[in-house]
């Protein structure tokens, strides 16, 4: 009788850890999906900022005398700041997921390059 107790309290155990796995993945799955979606915004972003310095024909931001023009640089400029600290946010909580895990991260080549990755937004 205690060996059957021991088993079902085992198995409690095991369902519960499966379950927090469960969770853990759905959860990294969830921010994986996150970082590829702030990834093409600040692609996009990018893009705009490329258009938008065209436009300005090389001048400096400060010579830039339409007011139209140099409040929509300020507001990418801004976009493009706030697109990068989610970046840097988003790519650490999966780095600290996987890390927190337990899973053998080391010895995953795709896991060990997202959690020692360096930042590709640079900045």
């Amino acid at each position: 009788m205690p060996l059957i107790h021991k088993r079902d309290a085992s198995s409690i155990a095991v369902t519960k850890l499966s379950t927090q796995i469960k969770k853990g993945k759905q959860e990294l799955r969830q921010i994986e999906i996150e970082n590829i979606n702030i990834g093409r915004e600040n692609a996009q972003l990018a893009a705009q900022m490329i258009a938008l310095a065209a436009e300005a024909n090389n001048q400096r931001k400060e010579d830039i005398t339409d007011p139209k023009l140099r409040q929509q640089l300020d507001e990418l400029e801004a976009e493009m700041k706030l697109s990068r600290q989610k970046w840097r946010v988003m790519k650490a909580t999966a780095s600290a997921a996987i890390v927190g895990s337990g899973v053998d991260w080391a010895r995953d080549p795709q896991l060990l390059k997202v959690v020692l990755d360096e930042d590709e937004m640079g900045g």
